[in-house]
């Protein structure tokens, strides 16, 4: 039996949680403990050493990041997503992890994936510490040092914001291109992609391009950009009006 933590600052929240793990998942689950605050948590994690843990964000004492910290062991020694309610700040801050997680209100064929997900990666992947200090940073008002997770077919890349360069697209599939000259291709469309960006940092001047501001040297009429060592990046007819007006702004 996967050994199951639901841990929500509200018991009826908790309550129909485990009624919803025991109605769709009884022959797998066990639930084997609930907390509301982060003391509680971190003590039934010592404790009962689950497999599973149901994370919201907000606790009576603190937010569930602080958990984390608590915890000396890395990677984490369990599979966990978060269940918020429809907030922007949060849910930028999940993805920026490359975490998983679940909207308030959700439907049970949502739960049911959510869920799913996670007992798959039980044997497979190991989530880092560090992916949710990442997802902490952001949450807590950090957005000047802004990271994000990149996750790989065969990784995740923790790197900082400011050291893109530029992005470009294929289809689904989205390359990040660094300064240190690493390249990280991820399964990630640029609309999804740019979605991890600053709006503040990232301009985008084609429909496979996004570029860093504070890389940009040159503006060519011809319709491209010169960045740093001489990269070349195009420039889409329709949106040269736009670029060249926060150009003239840099």
């Amino acid at each position: 039996m996967i050994k199951t933590l639901v841990v929500d600052d509200e018991k009826n929240i908790r309550t129909a949680l485990k009624q919803k793990l025991v109605q769709f998942f009884k022959q797998e689950i066990e639930v084997v403990g609930e907390s509301a605050s982060i003391v509680e948590t971190v003590q039934l994690i010592k404790a009962k050493k689950p497999d599973l843990v149901l994370f919201d964000i907000e606790l009576t004492d603190g937010t569930s990041f602080e958990v984390f910290k608590q915890l000396k062991t890395d990677p984490i020694p369990f599979q966990f997503f978060f269940i918020t309610g429809f907030n922007d700040k949060a849910i930028e801050a999940i993805k920026l992890g490359a975490l998983d997680y679940i909207v308030k209100p959700f439907s049970d064929d949502e739960f049911i994936e959510t869920v799913q997900k996670a007992l798959k990666r039980l044997t497979k992947t190991a989530i880092k510490k560090e992916q949710v200090a990442v997802s902490q940073s952001y949450y807590s008002g950090d957005t000047q040092n802004k990271r994000l997770v990149l996750k790989t077919f065969e990784s995740h890349h923790i790197i900082d914001e400011k050291d893109i360069m530029y992005c470009k697209s294929e289809g689904n599939y989205t390359t990040f291109y660094l300064e240190n000259k690493e390249n990280i291709l991820i399964s990630k469309s640029l609309k999804k992609s740019k979605a991890l960006l600053s709006d503040s940092l990232f301009i985008q001047t084609h429909q496979s391009y996004l570029v860093n501001k504070n890389f940009i040297k040159q503006y060519k009429p011809e319709g491209f950009l010169i960045l740093e060592a001489n990269i070349k990046i195009p420039i889409a007819q329709r949106r040269r009006d736009y670029v060249c007006e926060i150009i003239s702004k840099l």
